[in-house]
C-alpha cells in the first residue's frame, strides 16, 4: 500500500532549535532544492525512540519508516513478499535480515520523497548482519542516533506501560495516565512484553546486537542521554540532527568558481566527444563557407576520408577549448547573479531561477566575448587546416604571422561582437525551453491517476501548491531537442556573420575587413540571399553538436561536481 508520509518545510537551524511545536503541513516529500538528511534511531525497548522519531520527521521533513508497523503492513498487503514473511514468522524462525531488508528497501522506494527529502529508519538495522546490508541495499545513512537509557530507568517505564485492549491505545501510570473512567482503568492490562520476565529478554537480546550495530555504524554514531526529561532530551536530538544537516550542506556546497571549473570540464569534454562525432559534417560547413564544394574534386575513397578528418586534433583542441571557456564564463557569471539575486549560494539540487530576457542576454554576452577572445586564434588556424590552405596547427600560425602579423590571430574579432548573440540566444532558449518541458511533465504527472497519494495539507486542498513541488528532472530527449532547437534558432540569426568570418579568416585577400567579404559576397553572389548561402550544412552541424554537447554535458557535470563534492569531504575542512 502506499506510504503516507508527513513532511515540513526545511527550516533555518536556528528556527529548527527555537521554534516551539511543530510548523508546516502535510504534503508529499517532493520539495525541489531539499539537501536530503538520512537518519536511523537506535536505542534499547521503552528508550523513546518513537516519540523523538516524530519530532526529527516533523522539523527536518523526512520520511518516517517504522520497520515494526512496515513488516505488519507487508503481511496483510497480501503480495508475494508479504506471503514470504508471514510464513517466516509463522514457522517461529523470525524473519531473516535479507528479508527485512528487502522490506524496508521497498518500502523507501515507494514512499514519496525518500530520496529529496530524505528518510528516517526507526527499528533497523536490528542486528550487524542488517546494518552490513545497508549499503547493499543503498541506503547510507548522513547520522545513528542511539539514545542510552540505563536498566533501572527503563524497567520503570516498562512496569508503567499499560494497554487498554478495547481501544488499543497504551497509556504509563505517571507521565501519560489513562482518563479518571473506572470501566476503562479496570480494564488495563499489562503487555507481556512489559512484565518484568518480558522486558528482560526483549532487553538481552537488545544487547546481543547492539554492539555490532554500533561498529558498522560508528562513523556516523552519535549517543544521546535519554534519561533526561523530554523536552531536553528532543532539543539535544533536534541539535544533533541540525547539526547534521549544516555539515553534509557544506560538504554538498561549492564555491561559484569550483562549480564553474565543473561545469567548464564537463562542456569541454562533451564539446571534444560531440565534435568527434560529427567532425566530417563541420569540414563539410565550412568548406562550403569558404565557397568551396562540399567534397574534394577527383578525390574518393580512403584519401576522401583522409580529407574530412583532416585537422581532427586540432578541431577536437579547439571545440574542447572553446566550451569549456564558454561554459567557465556562463556559470561563474551567472552563479554571481543568481547570488547578488538570492542573496545566497544555492542549495544541492536546487534549481537555479531563470535571469530576465536582458539580463540573460547580458551574461550570455560576456561570456561569449571572454570564450572569443580566448580561443579565436586557435579557430582561424583551424579554418585553414579545413579549408586546406594548412597542414596543421604550426603550419596556420605560420601563414597567419607571415600574412598579417599577430593581429592576423584576431582577425574579424569586430565580429564577434554581433556573434557573442549566438550563445546568447542559444543558453536563453535552451534554458526556457527545459523549464517549458519539465514544467508540462509536472502538470502531466500531477494530473496522472497513478500517482502516490498525500495527505491534504491543513487548512487547505490537496491540489495547494504541489504541482510546483514535484521534483522533475530534465530527460536526455528534453536536452536533445531543445539544445537543437536553441542553436538551430541563433544559427540561423547570426549566419551573415559568421560566413563573412570564416571567409575572413580563411582568406587573405579580404585583408580581415568583413565588410569587404560582405560586399564581395553580395555583389558576386547574387544578392542578399547569398548571406545564407550553405546555411542548411551549417545549421544542420550546429544543432546537431549543440544538442549532443548539452546532452553529454548535463549528466557529467553531476558525474564530476559529485566527485568533487566526494574529494572535498575526504580531504576535510
Amino acid at each position: 500500500r502506499p506510504v503516507t508520509v508527513t513532511w515540513i518545510k526545511q527550516q533555518s537551524l536556528s528556527e529548527s532549535l527555537s521554534s516551539g511545536g511543530v510548523q508546516g503541513d502535510k504534503r508529499p516529500c517532493t520539495m525541489p532544492g531539499h539537501v536530503p538528511l538520512f537518519v536511523v534511531v537506535g536505542g534499547p525497548p521503552g528508550a523513546g525512540q518513537e516519540t523523538h522519531c516524530e519530532e526529527i520527521a516533523s522539523k527536518f521533513g523526512l520520511v518516517h519508516l517504522s520497520v515494526t508497523s512496515l513488516l505488519q503492513d507487508t503481511v496483510r498487503s497480501g503480495s508475494a513478499l508479504g506471503k514470504e514473511l508471514e510464513t517466516s514468522t509463522s514457522a517461529n524462525e523470525g524473519p531473516s535480515d535479507e528479508l527485512v531488508g528487502r522490506v524496508v528497501r521497498d518500502a523507501i522506494k515507494r514512499a514519496p520523497g525518500s530520496k529529496t527529502r530524505g528518510w528516517l529508519l526507526d527499528g533497523f538495522p536490528r542486528t550487524p548482519a542488517q546494518a552490513l546490508l545497508m549499503p547493499k541495499l543503498g541506503l547510507h545513512p548522513d547520522l545513528f542516533l542511539e539514545l542510552n537509557v540505563p536498566e533501572t530507568v527503563l524497567k520503570v517505564r516498562a512496569s508503567s506501560s499499560r494497554i487498554d485492549p478495547e481501544s488499543g491505545v497504551s497509556y504509563n501510570l505517571h507521565k501519560n495516565p489513562p482518563p479518571d473512567d473506572k470501566t476503562i482503568r479496570a480494564r488495563l492490562i499489562q503487555s507481556l512484553e512489559d512484565t518484568d520476565e518480558g522486558f528482560q529478554a526483549r532487553l538481552d537480546a537488545y544487547h546481543a546486537e547492539a554492539s555490532g550495530v554500533r561498529r558498522h555504524l560508528s562513523r556516523v554514531r552519535v549517543e544521546i542521554d535519554g534519561a533526561k526529561e523530554a523536552a531536553e532530551v528532543t532539543r539535544s536530538v533536534l541539535s544533533v540532527c541540525a547539526t547534521a544537516l549544516q555539515r553534509k550542506i557544506s560538504e554538498l556546497e561549492l564555491p561559484n568558481w569550483l562549480e564553474s571549473v565543473g561545469h567548464a570540464a564537463a562542456g569541454g569534454a562533451a564539446g571534444v566527444a560531440a565534435m568527434a562525432l560529427i567532425f566530417p559534417i563541420d569540414t563539410i560547413k565550412t568548406r562550403l563557407q569558404l565557397e568551396q564544394p562540399a567534397l574534394p574534386s577527383g578525390v574518393s575513397g580512403w584519401p576522401l576520408v583522409r580529407a574530412m578528418y583532416n585537422g581532427l586534433p586540432l578541431g577536437l583542441l579547439e571545440t574542447g577549448t572553446v566550451h569549456g571557456t564558454s561554459f567557465l564564463a556562463y556559470e561563474f557569471v551567472k552563479g554571481l547573479w543568481v547570488r547578488a539575486r538570492l542573496g545566497r549560494v544555492l542549495k544541492p539540487g536546487e534549481e537555479p531561477p531563470i535571469p530576465p530576457f536582458a539580463i540573460h542576454t547580458v551574461l550570455g554576452c560576456i561570456a561569449s566575448f571572454f570564450c572569443q577572445t580566448v580561443t579565436l586564434p586557435l579557430k582561424i588556424c583551424l579554418v585553414r587546416v579545413q579549408g586546406g590552405k594548412a597542414t596543421g596547427l604550426s603550419d596556420a600560425a605560420s601563414q597567419v604571422l607571415k600574412e598579417s602579423g599577430i593581429r592576423g590571430f584576431y582577425a574579424g574579432l569586430t565580429s564577434n561582437l554581433f556573434l557573442m548573440l549566438n550563445p546568447a540566444v542559444t543558453y536563453i532558449l535552451y534554458e526556457r525551453l527545459i523549464k517549458l518541458f519539465v514544467t508540462r511533465r509536472r502538470e502531466s504527472l500531477s494530473r496522472s491517476p497513478s500517482r502516490p497519494s498525500s495527505p491534504t495539507p491543513a487548512g487547505g486542498s490537496a491540489d495547494d501548491g504541489l504541482d510546483d513541488e514535484l521534483d522533475v528532472p530534465s530527460t536526455g530527449g528534453d536536452q536533445l531537442i531543445a539544445g537543437f532547437i536553441a542553436k538551430a534558432i541563433a544559427t540561423a540569426l547570426t549566419f551573415p556573420i559568421q560566413k563573412t568570418q570564416a571567409m575572413v579568416q580563411g582568406v587573405a585577400e579580404y585583408e580581415g575587413s568583413q565588410t569587404r567579404a560582405l560586399l564581395s559576397l553580395v555583389r558576386d553572389g547574387g544578392g542578399i540571399l547569398a548571406l545564407w548561402r550553405g546555411l542548411t550544412p551549417k545549421l544542420f552541424q550546429a544543432a546537431l553538436q549543440q544538442s549532443l554537447i548539452f546532452r553529454f554535458k548535463e549528466p557529467w557535470a553531476k558525474i564530476i561536481l559529485d566527485a568533487i563534492r566526494a574529494s572535498r569531504k575526504v580531504a576535510g575542512p
